[in-house]
């Protein structure tokens, strides 16, 4: 009975992985609040379930790798940069201190000095430490409870198959295209491919799928089997050449040099079989020709030109990047802050708003500084020793042959999204980062059966740790669950108000659950002032409404002082209501933070103009 019930948990924590693998991409990549909701939840059931596992067992038994003490220590690191600290201690990290100070001196009324934390919007930061979370909770569900080879196969078949099927639809769609994804949603900006809205996140998932079935090519198998899997990385390769991302073309043909090495040195029996791949390959070149090769070739030979190509205007950006690194150089600007720091640093060339650094690993030296930068610095270097260690090990010993061949496989799965992540933000994008992360589980899972020595530590129930343990899940999971819920009912406030519904009562409703979100308080103080503007309100309510304007910008301004816009839209407000002095000063202020903003440049010749019409 107790075998039978573990049996079904197992069934469970796997099924909630496979779930994961086939929902995430579907979903637009995970890129809106509901599906990042549907994910951490389904992360939080399978944790629920490795728990009660536990309980049946009446032991805890963890894996025990040096891996999870960097997961852990980068966790503490994004904890400390919300945590609220005194001006004495802000002093240590100085450029986190300069900035709070150049802030509040400016407007000493608007920001007071009363939540200071290392991180410039805690608010965004806490946002990005919920996702790093779920995807750490996922990591160590998988390596504690994924432990045969059967199934591994099952999941490396599934990623698989999912991402064939990806692939069908998205050269379907690009050929039937419409304006909207699924033929459905409708697409305001970007370069959708398949579900997602850009194309370069579709090679970034599909980089990842791949070589997971070239190692099922290579791997022992039955003929008939090779050549249906050959069909499906033929399609899947094809796609990822029609969607014309090149820096997914340039990771892919990077990763094909590692994995014909790797081959090479760990698999010489059957290096013959690298000649599969170099078929594969012409018979993708035959299949896009077929299909329509000018815009392919039309968009790969802008990879070297100076305006259009694969550095423009990446090369600015990184640039004017080093610029938050020489500033908050120890703990850097605060997980997720990139959008709220960079337009102060943005040379004037570069008039787009930048979300993402566009290269993963400048953007983690600027959120998370040097000391952040080296906690998963570490961790890949371990990662890959023990991934290499347990390679030698199989060669030498000539044991598990078919699972070293798929270790390779997903190694070079994740050596391809560490090459695309020098020129893009896959792993920013929520479906692309939870396969990586399930790739990344998978690796150490099979070094460890390769060598068949599970590293584990065991305590049992009824000892004090383990009391311990299980009063932090609680208290865990009840902070999570009710991070996560607090999120979406705000989001879907928020969706309610776009479209048009009671635009005001959603707006406070939304600010009102999710009380940190700076982009709440700023829309609703929008809202407020569009409301001031209506004349069929009488003089007093229009400046009752302008009040609450400027107290939901200013609470906006005190979540997220880094934000020229903030600034620029008190500042006019200040101005509308005559106060043209402390207008120009907010003004100025805002310019500090944005001083290539032409939206911001329009409000102040407007309120200059404002200002003449009042003279005269």
């Amino acid at each position: 009975m107790k075998n039978k019930a573990i049996k079904i948990l197992d069934g469970i924590i796997e099924g909630g992985v496979l779930f994961l693998i086939v929902f995430s991409p579907l979903a637009f990549g995970s890129v809106q609040v509901w599906a990042q909701t549907v994910i951490e939840l389904v992360v939080f059931l399978m944790l629920t379930t490795w728990i009660v596992k536990i309980i049946i067992k009446k032991k805890i038994v963890f894996f025990k790798k040096s891996l999870s003490i960097s997961i852990l220590a980068f966790i503490v690191l994004i904890l400390f940069q919300i945590i609220p600290f005194p001006e004495f201690i802000l002093k240590f990290f100085s450029g986190t201190h300069r900035f709070y100070n150049n802030v509040s001196s400016q407007i000493p009324v608007v920001y007071t000095l009363g939540e200071q934390c290392l991180s410039v919007y805690r608010y965004a930061t806490y946002i990005d430490l919920l996702e790093i979370v779920t995807c750490a909770l996922l990591f160590f569900v998988i390596i504690n409870n994924i432990n045969s080879k059967k199934q591994i196969k099952r999941i490396f078949w599934v990623i698989v198959l999912t991402g064939f099927f990806i692939c069908i639809f998205a050269i379907i769609q690009k050929f039937t295209w419409n304006g909207k994804i699924y033929w459905c949603k409708k697409i305001i900006r970007g370069a959708p491919f398949g579900p997602y809205i850009n194309r370069d996140h579709f090679a970034g998932y599909i980089n990842l799928v791949i070589p997971l079935s070239l190692g099922l090519i290579l791997s022992r198998m039955n003929n008939s089997i090779k050549v249906f899997i050959g069909f499906i990385t033929i399609v899947m390769i094809s796609s990822l050449v029609i969607s014309v991302s090149r820096g997914g073309v340039l990771s892919f043909l990077g990763a094909t040099i590692f994995l014909s090495i790797m081959f090479f040195f760990f698999k010489k029996a059957e290096k013959k079989k690298l000649w599969y791949i170099a078929g594969i390959l012409g018979t993708v070149v035959l299949f896009v020709f077929w299909l329509d090769w000018a815009p392919v070739i039309k968009r790969l030979a802008t990879l070297a030109d100076k305006e259009g190509g694969i550095l423009f205007p990446r090369l600015p950006v990184w640039q004017a990047s080093m610029g938050i690194v020489r500033d908050f150089p120890l703990l850097g600007t605060g997980l997720g802050t990139y959008f709220c720091t960079f337009s102060i640093y943005r040379p004037c060339e570069i008039t787009s708003f930048f979300r993402h650094a566009h290269n993963d690993y400048l953007q983690l030296l600027t959120e998370t500084g040097v000391i952040g930068f080296v906690i998963v610095l570490s961790f890949f270097i371990v990662f890959f020793k023990r991934a290499i260690k347990s390679l030698i090990f199989a060669k030498k010993n000539k044991v598990n042959y078919s699972l070293s061949g798929l270790l390779i496989a997903a190694l070079t799965s994740i050596v391809t999204m560490l090459l695309h992540s020098f020129i893009d933000f896959n792993l920013h994008i929520f479906a692309n980062a939870l396969l990586f992360i399930i790739i990344l589980a998978l690796v150490v899972v099979m070094s460890n059966l390769i060598k068949d020595k599970i590293p584990i530590i065991v305590i049992p129930v009824k000892s004090f740790r383990a009391y311990l343990v299980g009063f932090l899940f609680v208290i865990g999971s009840f902070l999570f669950v009710f991070s996560v819920g607090k999120v979406y009912t705000a989001d879907k406030y928020l969706r309610k108000a776009k479209i048009g519904n009671n635009k005001v009562k959603n707006l406070e409703k939304a600010a009102f659950i999710d009380s940190k979100n700076a982009f709440y308080h700023y829309q609703l103080g929008l809202t407020y002032q569009k409301e001031s503007a209506n004349q069929t309100k009488s003089l007093r309510d229009r400046q009752l409404l302008i009040g609450q304007a400027q107290s939901e910008i200013v609470q906006a301004i005190k979540l997220a002082p880094s934000i020229g816009r903030y600034w620029a839209s008190y500042a006019w407000l200040v101005g509308s209501s005559g106060d043209y002095d402390k207008a120009t000063c907010l003004f100025n202020q805002a310019l500090k933070l944005d001083p290539y903003n032409s939206a911001i440049g329009e409000l102040i010749d407007r309120m200059e103009e404002l200002k003449d019409l009042k003279v005269n």
